[in-house]
């Protein structure tokens, strides 16, 4: 929302191509794995144990 209210002013960027080759949802998906990867890294599993 905020990129398209910045275009409709006329901000274009440094390049003008704001996502680059990606897509809104390659984005999204990309930001998604990495908090994902984020909370992963913080949980701490129990050993497992042989019964």
């Amino acid at each position: 929302m905020a990129i398209r209210a910045a275009r409709q002013h006329g901000y274009t960027g440094l390049t003008g191509d704001l996502l680059g080759e990606k897509t809104w949802h390659q984005l999204r998906d990309e930001m998604y794995d990495d908090m994902i990867g984020e909370m992963e890294a913080r949980c701490v599993y129990p050993a497992k144990t042989s019964a």
